[in-house]
């Protein structure tokens, strides 16, 4: 590198760095002094095709009234000639019309109309180009004004597709719809970030109420009243014991003459065998033993029950193996003997009259319903706290999703700045 070169580099001046709404404005203010300039551009333009226009038309209706004898020469080729010029004329006037200026001054029309424009003449002319060609060969003069009309147009079309679409334009464009984009990914981003904190503070509120719940719930356990429930739901776990263990005993004696019971009860369904009560008694007896407490609470029922079945075993009624009958025999002549109601149905009952005491007892008491109260307020935040966990893990993966895409354009509005601008400014980071 040469003395000079390095002196130049050295007073080079550096591009100066710009934040993110400086730089912004920069790209505004430089797009609209692009698009107000392309605005004063395409407004004289404009005045300039509506005059070749009219003069295309005018051209038009001066080639359509001129007439080409036909028996003044070659009268096959001269008639091609009058075709062409009838479809020239055709296209000239649709194209006229289709090539008016917008009303709408605004770089979106003139792009959009810059590029239909030049399509309409590069492209949708091109086939009847022949007809110019074919039509110039008799009226020169006439195809001569419009074939400069239209090239006139066409660079206007072109200038006007170069100004609408350079660098500046596009790249400013594509800057200030980043920036839009950016911003409503920010507003977003702010919306989700509030959801979050709200989420949060819910989450805590709800934590906060669980824990409260608790508190109370072990102040309720501590009172006077709670061991009193306790003490009284560990007698009926006692008593549940003992009735469990009282049928037990009661169906351990039943047991071996419960084969004779059931065919029993097969036999009184078409006979007059047992009356309802013993019937009901004995179905009790071999589903339920205590609901027979229930229906023969002295006893006397179930006697009589024993006693006939004793006697269909006698008379052959029910037949059975004589060693096996034998047996039998004997079970039932000692559940004849038996006093069922001390030792069973009497027990059951004091039973069950004592944890009826006991139930009516708790229900009496209020420390039940606030306790259970209590816990179904907790059980309900339990649930709302699960809930707004997911709902605030959702939350949070959208936030995220966002910031990434908020980075993602950032990055993409600096490259594209910092190469539009690299000789000026310098987006920064």
């Amino acid at each position: 590198m040469g003395i000079a070169e390095k002196i130049s580099g050295f007073f080079e001046k550096k591009p100066k760095e710009v934040c993110f709404k400086d730089a912004e404005e920069i790209v505004f203010f430089e797009l609209e002094t692009e698009e107000k300039e392309l605005e004063d551009i395409s407004s004289k333009k404009f005045a300039e095709i509506k005059h070749l226009l009219k003069s295309l038309s005018q051209n038009a209706v001066v080639l359509e009234n001129h007439e080409i004898k036909l028996d003044e020469g070659n009268k096959r080729f001269r008639q091609i000639v009058v075709t062409s010029q009838k479809n020239l004329v055709r296209q000239l006037q649709g194209l006229s019309s289709r090539l008016m200026p917008p009303q709408k001054i605004n770089t979106k029309e003139i792009q959009d109309y810059s590029i239909s424009s030049i399509k309409a003449i590069t492209q949708d002319l091109l086939p009847y180009w022949k007809n110019v060609a074919l039509t110039k060969l008799l009226l020169k003069d006439e195809i001569k004004s419009i074939g400069e009309d239209l090239t006139e147009l066409s660079e206007i079309f072109k200038q006007l597709n170069e100004k609408s679409f350079s660098e500046k334009i596009v790249s400013n464009s594509s800057l200030k719809n980043g920036f839009e984009s950016f911003h409503l990914k920010e507003n977003e981003k702010s919306e989700l970030t509030k959801k979050v904190a709200e989420k949060e503070k819910r989450l805590t509120e709800i934590k906060n109420q669980i824990e409260q719940g608790k508190g109370k719930g072990e102040e309720k356990r501590k009172s006077t009243e709670y061991k009193k429930l306790f003490d009284l739901k560990s007698k009926i776990r006692i008593q549940d014991n003992e009735k469990s263990k009282v049928i037990s005993m009661f169906n351990s004696e039943i047991a071996p003459v419960e084969k004779i019971l059931k065919r029993m009860l097969v036999l009184s369904e078409n006979t007059a065998l047992l009356d309802s009560t013993e019937k009901d008694v004995l179905k009790a007896v071999l589903s339920s033993p205590e609901s027979a407490v229930v229906i023969d609470p002295q006893g006397t029922k179930l006697k009589v029950i024993f006693a006939k079945a004793e006697k269909l075993l006698k008379e052959g009624a029910i037949s059975m193996k004589e060693k096996e009958e034998g047996k039998k025999m004997i079970a039932l002549t000692a559940l004849l003997e038996k006093d069922f109601f001390s030792q069973y149905f009497w027990t059951l009952n004091k039973i069950k009259a004592e944890r009826s005491h006991i139930e009516k007892e708790i229900s009496a008491m209020s420390i039940s319903s606030e306790i259970a109260e209590i816990e179904s307020s907790i059980y309900i935040h339990g649930n709302e706290l699960l809930q707004i966990k997911k709902e605030l893990e959702s939350v949070k993966k959208e936030l995220d999703d966002c910031e990434n895409n908020c980075s993602s354009i950032f990055k993409k509005i600096e490259k594209k700045f910092n190469q539009l601008y690299e000789k000026k400014y310098k987006l920064k980071s």
